[in-house]
């Protein structure tokens, strides 16, 4: 699979840049990491949200949910 980077401008409210500022976790972290990290933890976030919206049947095992929390935390 062939990989293309494309550099592009998103516009943002100086609010917005200073909130993503405080996420990085080097001043230093370019933008595009920091967004994806967050972009991760909402993926990680959707599947618990998924899986409440069902109902809780007899085999329902909560470990699955201490395991998406642990992947959120360490992306943070």
């Amino acid at each position: 699979m062939k990989i293309i980077q494309a550099n592009i401008n998103i516009k943002v409210t100086e609010e917005i840049k200073s909130k993503l500022d405080k996420i990085k976790l080097h001043p230093r972290e370019p933008y595009h990491e920091t967004i994806s990290k967050l972009i991760e933890i909402y993926e990680l976030l959707d599947i618990i949200k998924k899986n409440t919206a069902k109902e809780i049947e007899s085999d329902f095992d909560p470990s699955e949910y201490l395991e998406v929390i642990k992947k959120i935390y360490y992306k943070l």
